[in-house]
């Protein structure tokens, strides 16, 4: 149950019961104080959630952490091997799984609720199986770079490639 669920469940609970009040006392303070009640806790919930805002941070929304002086995504419960998802909108790159830090918390990730066989002398991770990491865990819309990979051409002999023009004189392989 969400926090406004329990809200609207105890708004209601209070209003019927207010009601019910009033008409079997015939009393029309108990509604006004029940109109009190219900605007206290409007009030507490709209305040409980701006400050649960305010605490939430732009960081911890995209796993994004300080490792070794760059700002990189970290593993998480859901994205332990840091995989891009399609609807993914950041532009920050993945932390280095050589990282030992980055090691150990994908392997406590990966471990956390497995169950461990007595009998398993080769310490096999059966979950380490269903996570996998993406060959591709860059920007997905590179047209830039895909671009230059597609179409640059490397420099020639006639674009003052200096190296270019040593390689293409001819040796005779008798020779040597």
């Amino acid at each position: 149950m969400t926090q406004s669920e329990k809200i609207n469940t105890i708004i209601r609970f209070i209003l019927f019961c207010g009601i019910i009040l009033a008409l079997i006392l015939n009393n029309y303070k108990i509604a006004l104080f029940v109109f009190i009640i219900i605007l206290c806790l409007l009030y507490l919930n709209y305040y409980n959630f701006n400050l649960n805002i305010i605490k939430e941070k732009f960081n911890n929304l995209n796993n994004l952490s300080y490792v070794d002086n760059k700002l990189c995504v970290t593993p998480s419960k859901n994205n332990p091997l840091m995989n891009r998802n399609i609807y993914d909108n950041r532009n920050y790159d993945n932390c280095d799984i050589d990282n030992k830090c980055i090691k150990n918390k994908i392997n406590k990730i990966l471990n956390n609720s497995i169950y461990t066989d007595d009998y398993d002398i080769y310490n096999r991770n059966i979950l380490s199986n269903i996570f996998y990491t993406v060959p591709n865990n860059n920007i997905i819309n590179d047209q830039e770079g895909f671009a230059k990979w597609l179409y640059r051409d490397n420099e020639t002999c006639k674009e003052e490639g200096g190296i270019e023009c040593y390689n293409n004189l001819y040796t005779d392989l008798r020779v040597k």
